[in-house]
């Protein structure tokens, strides 16, 4: 009899597989909507502690994109995106407690999904834009298109398209190879490049312990 829960390469790579939504949202609504880093990843590995447990596999967090894109492309404040989270969780409550949820969906023209979903691509890939030619506000602040890179081209092109174009052939390659799964060695490339052409800028401050959000 196999065990309930085991621990591989591969099951790490899986439990990576939704880092390309989470990470550019979450750090997004850290640096431009002002939220605390402490209780956005605090609330994230709770809810990864606690869906692995319950389902027994690896469940990838599903952030509330269309909430996060809004407010990364407004520019909300942090308490605005906090009280839209609390109503969007109450609601989700309410609805899913009661039932009512199957009757929204059954009463919901796929017209009204399918408007959801192309604006909220819209807001990202605009957002996006702007993130990758270095015109979002966060950069415009910083007056660099990667404020936390000692480089920021190589001749003519920007150094996060770069990055970009060598981590998607890395993904397209290692798609289906078992032995080196794309996500994990995508995401450790990732991390090995920051500390080599990092600016390091807060080091200083950085210190290892358990904070409370």
């Amino acid at each position: 009899m196999s065990p309930p829960y085991k621990f591989s390469r591969l099951e790490f790579a899986g439990s990576l597989g939704d880092l390309g939504t989470l990470l550019p949202l979450g750090i997004g609504m850290i640096m431009i909507n002002g939220l605390n880093p402490g209780g956005v990843f605090f609330a994230v590995g709770i809810f990864y502690i606690f869906s692995g447990l319950y389902y027994g596999i690896t469940v990838p967090v599903q952030p509330m994109k269309v909430i996060g894109a809004y407010a990364i492309a407004m520019g909300l404040s942090a308490s605005q995106v906090v009280a839209s989270g609390a109503l969007i969780g109450l609601f989700l409550l309410i609805i899913g407690g009661t039932g009512a949820v199957t009757l929204i969906g059954k009463y919901t023209p796929k017209a009204v999904i399918r408007g959801v979903q192309l604006s909220t691509g819209t807001l990202l890939v605009t957002q996006g834009v702007k993130f990758m030619v270095g015109t979002s506000k966060f950069q415009v602040l910083r007056e660099a298109a990667e404020p936390y890179l000692s480089v920021q081209s190589l001749g003519p092109v920007p150094i996060g398209i770069v990055i970009g174009i060598a981590g998607g052939v890395l993904t397209l390659l290692l798609l289906d190879n078992k032995r080196f799964p794309a996500g994990l060695l995508v995401v450790l490339g990732g991390l090995v490049l920051g500390l080599i052409l990092g600016t390091h800028e807060g080091f200083d401050r950085f210190r290892l312990g358990i904070y409370i959000p």
